[in-house]
This record gives structure tokens, sequence and C-alpha cells, in this order.
């Protein structure tokens, strides 16, 4: 009983960090300027990363939804940071197909 507390403990970590990660990631390319334009293959990492990231919260997510079930409260915070998480990776791909700068710093402006 007690490893598998410690597992939802770990996996609710991760699953915040992630999440909060994203959002923070999204606030940062919108509010400040790109600086210079990396070598040709960071932005295909840097996008990678934030599809992978996604992909975590969207895992880790559904493998938290039975104890989620269990607590309300952190069920409801939960499903609101996942959206706010999704859209914010999304966001983050979105913003480089905004213009030819954007596509290689990951920065609106």
């Amino acid at each position: 009983m007690v490893n598998n507390t410690r597992k939802v403990d770990s996996t609710w970590a991760i699953y915040v960090l992630a999440a909060c990660y994203l959002v923070f990631l999204f606030f940062w390319r919108i509010l400040l300027p790109g600086g210079e334009r990396p070598l040709p293959p960071m932005h295909h990492v840097s996008m990678a990363l934030d599809l992978a990231l996604v992909a975590v919260v969207f895992v880790l997510r559904f493998r938290l939804s039975g104890y989620l079930g269990e607590n309300p409260s952190r069920g409801t915070f939960a499903t609101i940071l996942f959206w706010c998480a999704l859209g914010a990776g999304i966001g983050s791909l979105l913003i480089r197909f905004t213009s030819d700068a954007a596509w290689w710093t990951g920065h609106l402006s």
C-alpha cells in the first residue's frame, strides 16, 4: 500500500511539473522577444521536446485517472491543469508557424 501511494505521489509530482513547465514556456515565448537564431537542428529538437512534454502530460493524466476519481479536489485541479498544458503545448507549436523568425526562435516577436 505504501509503495502504491509513493508511486501515485511521484506520478502526480511529475504531472504537475510537466504541465506547469509547458504553461511557463508558452508565456515565456509569448511575452519575451526571441534572440539569435539557433543552429539548424536545435529548433527541431525544441519542437520535439514540446511534443514529448505534451505526450507526457497526456499519458500521466490518464494514468492518474483512477486516483483522481477518489480525490475530487485534485481531480478538478488536474483537469484544469491538463487543459491549460494541452493548450500551451499546442500554442507553443503554433507560434512557430506565425513567421520565419518565430520558426527559428519559437518566440512570437
